[in-house]
Order: structure tokens, then C-alpha cells, then sequence
């Protein structure tokens, strides 16, 4: 089985698995912070979007934008390579929305049977029908972007660099830089804003093949992303305290976000080149992520595990102290269950 995986990169598949770490680790802060829908009473409940002079509450901002981060490595890992792409796998396409499907059911079953079949209509529903209901946004999005990718790249092929980098230049300012700073500004959506991450990515590995693959280019572009990710809501955070006005530190959370997006794409051209390093177990490892991400991202796993996990902590730890130290170890849970 490991030979079957042996011939991928690495790099990639460890940059994969690191990306499901951060989107777990943000999904368990959304569930201390924010109300599921199906959960009943959440008394754990608590904000991190107003200013606070504590370092934990601040930590837990930054912690919430890491899924922005890992769906962004996700796609702009898979994008690299949909670039080439003319046409499209159907069978890729039904293999993907069948393994959603199935998993979904499966969870709905599972938890049938060990309540009893004391589920709610509404969430039965949108468990028999995950994509329709966008269950895992994802997914869904992936599963129209896919087929739309190589009608894209085709539209482009015979531009000259001129009109490619209008093209590119526009869509990113339009839907990464105004979408970031006014949400929703010019109808964007996630499939626009993929549609510009697409398109800047195919003018750089065209045109800017060497800064691509430039160590020293792609560390500097990581090191201002990641001073962009934690300046900003530091920012956000320093001025509400002094004005006293209620600043939103997730304001910044966003696929959109520039900062998010420039960190994803240098983490992705700096692994990438290490093309000798294989390692079957990590490769293996990383094929799993989706069915990972599958998992823990499941209305029901969200329902009735995370917010239970959380609940049982509250109840019997509490949150007073060591917020974030409680965060990272519910993460670690998840992770390794």
C-alpha cells in the first residue's frame, strides 16, 4: 500500500497535513466562541472578536484564522497543478462527491443508533444531502470549481503576457485586496475569489517562473505574510483597548485575505522544490486528510462530539485559565482520534 503513495512529494503531503492540523485547531476555537445550530445549550460560549487585554483571548483571534490559512494551502496546492490541466476526471468528480456522501450517511446512521433515532429532521436532512446544503463549504465549492478549471485555462492560453497580467492584476485587486478590506465588495463569492487566486498563480508560473522557485524571494514573501496575519488583528485589538470602540479582531478572516494567500503560496513553492524528499508513511498519512477533514468538519461529529468535548472541559476544567492551553490539547484529541 505504501509504494502506491511512495513517488508523491513530501513536501506537499506534509504541507497538507500541517493545513488539516490549522483547519481543526479553527474549528474547535469556532465551536468554543461560536453557537452550533443543532447543539442545544452552549453555556461554554464566549467572544474573541472584541478587544481584550488578555494574551489567551488574543491567541484564540489568531488561532480562528489558521482555517482560512489551511484552505488556502489546500487549493493553491491542488491549483498548482490544475493550471496544466485541459480537461477534467469525471471519475475524480464522482469520487469525491460519493466519498462526502457516504461519510455523511455513515455518521447519520451512527448517530441514529446511539440516540435512539433522536435526531432532528432538519439536521437528517442535511446529512442525507451534504453538498446540496453546502454542509462542508469546501467541498462543494471544489466540486464546481474543478470542472471549470481547464475552461479557464483555456480562455487564457492565447492571451499575450500583457492582457494575462491586466487580467490577473484586476481580479486580485478586486477580490483579494477590496474583498479583504469590504467584505462582499463586486458580488465576490469563494469561487470568484479561487478564480483570482488561479489567475495570479498562472501569470506567476509563467511569467515569474524564477521568482516561483527563488528560496530567498519565497521566504520574504512568508515572512510578510505572516507579519500581515498577526499585525493586523494586533492592530485591531491595540486600537479598540485605546478608543475604546468595539474593533473586530476576526474581521480579517477570509480566503480572501492577501496576507493568508501570500503565506499558502510561498509554503507551497518553498516545499515543492525539495523534490527528492518521499516518504511513503507521510504520504500515506496525507491521503487520508480528506476523509480527516470529512470527518471533523461532519454536522454530526460537530454536534454531538466536538460540543461535547468542549462542554465536558467547561464542566468540569472550566475556562478561566489556560484557554488556550485547553485549545491546543482539544485540537491534539481530535486530531489523533
Amino acid at each position: 500500500m505504501m509504494y502506491k503513495y511512495k513517488n508523491r512529494q513530501s513536501g506537499l503531503e506534509c504541507l497538507k497535513l500541517f493545513a488539516i492540523a490549522m483547519i481543526i485547531l479553527s474549528h474547535i476555537v469556532q465551536c468554543m466562541t461560536q453557537p452550533t445550530e443543532f447543539a442545544g445549550n452552549q453555556p461554554y460560549l464566549f467572544s474573541i472578536s472584541s478587544p481584550s487585554k488578555s494574551v489567551s483571548v488574543f491567541t484564540l483571534a489568531l488561532f480562528f484564522h489558521l482555517g482560512s490559512l489551511g484552505n488556502d494551502i489546500f487549493f493553491i496546492s491542488s491549483a498548482w497543478f490544475l493550471l496544466e490541466s485541459r480537461t477534467w476526471k469525471k471519475e475524480k468528480w464522482m469520487r469525491l462527491f460519493l466519498q462526502t456522501w457516504v461519510i455523511s450517511v455513515l455518521c447519520l446512521l451512527a448517530v441514529l443508533i446511539v440516540r435512539h433515532g433522536q435526531v432532528p429532521g432538519k439536521l437528517i436532512l442535511h446529512s442525507i444531502l451534504p453538498n446540496l446544503f453546502t454542509n462542508t463549504w469546501y467541498i462543494t465549492a471544489y466540486l464546481l470549481f474543478y470542472p471549470l478549471a481547464p475552461l479557464l485555462n483555456v480562455l487564457i492560453e492565447n492571451m499575450d503576457r500583457r492582457r494575462h497580467f491586466q487580467l490577473a492584476a484586476v481580479m486580485t485587486w478586486l477580490y483579494l485586496v477590496c474583498e479583504f478590506f469590504v467584505k462582499g465588495a463586486f458580488f465576490s463569492s469563494k469561487i470568484i475569489q479561487w478564480i483570482a487566486i488561479c489567475r495570479l498563480l498562472s501569470y506567476l508560473k509563467k511569467y515569474k517562473r524564477a521568482w516561483m522557485d527563488d528560496r530567498k524571494m519565497n521566504r520574504i514573501c512568508l515572512l510578510i505574510g505572516l507579519a500581515g496575519f498577526i499585525l493586523l488583528p494586533a492592530i485591531s485589538n491595540v486600537v479598540g483597548l485605546l478608543t475604546g470602540r468595539d474593533t473586530n479582531l476576526l474581521y480579517w478572516v477570509s480566503n480572501a485575505n492577501p496576507f493568508l494567500v501570500l503565506i499558502a503560496i510561498a509554503s507551497v513553492n518553498l516545499v515543492r522544490r525539495n523534490e527528492n524528499f518521499h516518504n511513503g508513511i507521510l504520504n500515506y498519512l496525507s491521503s487520508l486528510s480528506l476523509t480527516i477533514y470529512l470527518l471533523q468538519s461532519n454536522l454530526m461529529f460537530e454536534t454531538y462530539y466536538r460540543t461535547g468535548l468542549v462542554r465536558f472541559l467547561y464542566n468540569h476544567v472550566g475556562f478561566e485559565n489556560a484557554v488556550v492551553g485547553k485549545a491546543v490539547v482539544m485540537a491534539g484529541i481530535v486530531f489523533a482520534v
